[in-house]
């Protein structure tokens, strides 16, 4: 995944095996990667909070900056990826998040919480912890204006779906991917793969957890 702030397109639901064919002839960037998340859901809330399992494993948040009608900017900042058990800088992170919707996280416990521990007292402050288990693989397609991830995820739970991401990406971090170019390279890749005819519904992940801790289906 891409560091920084970079667009984004996300849908879900089923594919083709026309974009199966059209996501194999694209070279691999990552490999297939079995993934659990546990991600923290409040009404309200408009960060990205999970606790993951696989790549990156740890405490993650992921903010969304501005929307262009389905595209999004999103930040994924390294500084806020945080290892299990939560040293104090990742729970005073964690509680600033939580009182932007009016959670207050008691103060930094003793000893440092693990992974089961800090979900115990977030649930016990009202708040949804909601698994979802998938497989990925991200592939890259290079132009001349510039490089986008693809990401195929195989939802498993809560519920068997398709998730298909595509994020401008640049091999030099100084690289903006938060412009006009970099959003018309989105667009017009959308439309290359096909991936606009798909049927997949545009939604971010925060939708989708919205979705599930709802208790209804994509």
């Amino acid at each position: 995944m891409p560091y920084g702030d970079h667009w984004e397109w996300r849908g879900f639901g089923t594919i083709t095996s026309g974009f199966a064919k059209r996501f194999f002839l694209l070279p691999a960037f990552y490999e297939k990667q079995f993934i659990i998340d546990e991600y923290l859901w409040i009404p309200g809330m408009g960060v990205n909070v999970k606790f993951r399992k696989g790549a990156e494993s740890g405490l993650k948040f992921k903010r969304l900056k501005k929307t262009d009608g389905d595209f999004e900017v999103w930040l994924e900042d390294e500084d806020e990826l945080f290892e299990f058990p939560l040293n104090s800088e990742a729970w005073n992170a964690l509680s600033d998040m939580l009182a932007n919707v009016d959670i207050s996280l008691p103060p930094h416990p003793t000893p440092t919480p693990d992974r089961e521990t800090t979900s115990e007292i977030l649930q016990d402050l009202g708040c949804k912890i909601i698994t979802v288990e998938k497989e990925r693989e991200t592939r890259k397609l290079e132009k001349s204006e510039g490089a986008i991830l693809l990401e195929w995820a195989t939802v498993k739970k809560p519920q068997h779906c398709t998730s298909v991401g595509l994020e401008t990406w640049a091999e030099n971090p100084e690289a903006d991917l938060t412009d006009e170019r970099a959003l018309h390279l989105l667009e017009d890749t959308l439309s290359t793969l096909k991936i606009d005819e798909e049927p997949l519904r545009p939604m971010n992940y925060l939708d989708a957890i919205k979705t599930w801790a709802e208790e209804n289906k994509i």
